[in-house]
């Protein structure tokens, strides 16, 4: 039984070893006794359906430009719950890996990391 609708993905986390690439994970929201359809990621460029996996990979990517990245969910209904971008949770393609701690909020969440100087 569905008891309301669904919570947003939590805990998005971004890595990027390879140039003009980054890959993403999370963890999928409450669905509230619904079932999940899928994952939509967008960012400032383009989107993916990801079906029902909980991460990705994104190549393509410019170096040295900014990119917010967007997790939404949908169930069967076809609801989609995101997690919304904050300011200062982009990344930089091809910027070395580095712990990003995250805060939580309401129905959000924030990464945060060190500036790096691509060479």
């Amino acid at each position: 039984m569905v008891k309301g609708n669904p919570l947003a993905p939590t805990g998005l986390t971004a890595r990027s070893d390879v140039s003009r690439t980054v890959e993403l994970a999370w963890t999928q929201g409450d669905l509230q006794g619904g079932t999940l359809d899928h994952f939509q990621v967008s960012w400032n460029g383009g989107s993916q359906d990801r079906g029902t996996v909980t991460n990705c990979r994104i190549t393509g990517l410019t170096n040295n430009t900014d990119y917010t990245f967007t997790v939404a969910q949908g169930h069967r209904c076809r609801n989609l719950r995101a997690l919304e971008p904050r300011p200062g949770s982009s990344r930089r393609a091809s910027e070395p890996a580095v712990d990003a701690p995250a805060t939580a909020g309401d129905r959000e969440i924030a990464l945060s990391w060190p500036a790096t100087q691509v060479p």
